[in-house]
């Protein structure tokens, strides 16, 4: 591990005042990504000061006047690596809405650095509450995006009113999220799409 710079050694503690600094951000950045390296290298099981430290380049001393803990840091790399979902074009049909959703979804599941991580957020959610947070959090903006879609679907006479979106999500995204833990992402966008016809096979009466 390398030894405490000039640079890490001025930086001050957290405060109000210090987010905006450039080189406090990018010392927090390294680290971030160093934290996010190990966990696609090794798993989460490798997220440990020194290791962090060592890969980073950062002085552990700097490490902890970004967070007061492991946990924190933990916590603060998958909210890093979260891709942003695309919501759909709010001119589109309910059908072309519903496919844009489908390729935004697989467009996050197939993105190198969070298809990594997926598989240790998910396994982490009973170790800590607030990754399973952020987990919950992530289903939920993709279920309330699904939810707009089925309503305009709803007014355009192409679906019932009333379906249950828990339902309606596992079964279009949930077939995606699977080929993603099992390691085919040439596969999610395809299979996404194959739900959709299937499901608006079900209702073309």
């Amino acid at each position: 591990m390398k030894d405490e710079t000039a640079e890490d050694v001025n930086e001050s503690p957290p405060d109000s005042s210090w987010t905006g600094d450039a080189r406090i951000q990018r010392s927090r950045a390294r680290i971030i990504q160093a934290a996010i390296d190990l966990i696609a290298q090794d798993g989460a099981r490798a997220l440990t000061v020194d290791a962090i430290a060592e890969r980073s380049g950062v002085a552990k001393s700097t490490l902890y006047r970004h967070w007061p803990s492991i946990d924190a840091l933990i916590l603060d790399v998958f909210r890093a690596a979260a891709p942003e979902l695309v919501e759909p074009d709010p001119e589109a049909s309910f059908e072309q809405a519903l496919r844009q959703q489908v390729v935004s979804v697989a467009a996050t599941l197939t993105d190198p650095q969070w298809i990594r991580l997926l598989p240790d957020l998910l396994a982490l959610r009973q170790q800590y509450p607030e990754i399973g947070e952020l987990a919950d959090s992530d289903r939920l903006q993709k279920q309330a995006a699904l939810a707009s879609i089925l309503a305009s679907g709803t007014t355009e006479g192409l679906i019932p009113a009333g379906l249950d979106i828990t339902t309606v999500a596992a079964v279009l995204l949930g077939p995606m999220v699977l080929c993603a833990l099992f390691g085919e992402p040439e596969r999610i966008e395809e299979v996404g799409s194959f739900a959709v016809d299937r499901f608006l096979d079900s209702y073309d009466k």
